[in-house]
């Protein structure tokens, strides 16, 4: 009868050591690799912060450093920098309005709308603006030069 239950109870703790292990690559996935996997993909995380700081477009790199998926490394970046434009503020800069050209895309959830900067003559807009939101543009600027 001992041995049974002994052997039921050790069964039980490498069933909960098994979960608590699970648990922790989860966590571990969510808090350092996914942010770092959307920056090197180029795809979004759920979420307000969740825009990747690197956005392609037409074979051109784009870039904002104070958005990094969640990344750690731009927070300082982000509280110092204005990341959430709005529509009249990129207005008045002349980026919209833009055109749709194409979209990032999100882990489990809607696509971003990625605009190009207006430009003449088909050549290489030196800026896009993704949208995160009502009324919040994120606006990216041409890696390198035209």
């Amino acid at each position: 009868m001992w041995h049974g239950l002994r052997g039921r109870i050790g069964l039980m703790l490498a069933v909960t050591a098994a979960l608590i292990a699970l648990l922790a690559a989860a966590a571990w996935v969510r808090a350092a690799a996914l942010p770092e996997l959307a920056n090197h993909y180029e795809f979004a995380l759920p979420g307000s912060a969740g825009l990747p700081f690197r956005v392609s477009y037409a074979g051109r790199h784009y870039e904002n450093t104070a958005t990094c998926a969640g990344a750690g490394w731009c927070r300082q970046a982000r509280a110092n920098r204005q990341t959430c434009w709005s529509a009249g503020e990129l207005s008045a800069l002349g980026r919209l309005p833009a055109p749709r050209a194409d979209s990032i895309p999100t882990l489990l959830g809607a696509s971003h709308a990625l605009l190009a900067d207006p430009v003449a003559d088909g050549r290489v807009p030196t800026g896009v603006v993704v949208t995160n939101g009502d009324d919040c543009y994120v606006p990216y600027t041409l890696e390198g030069g035209p």
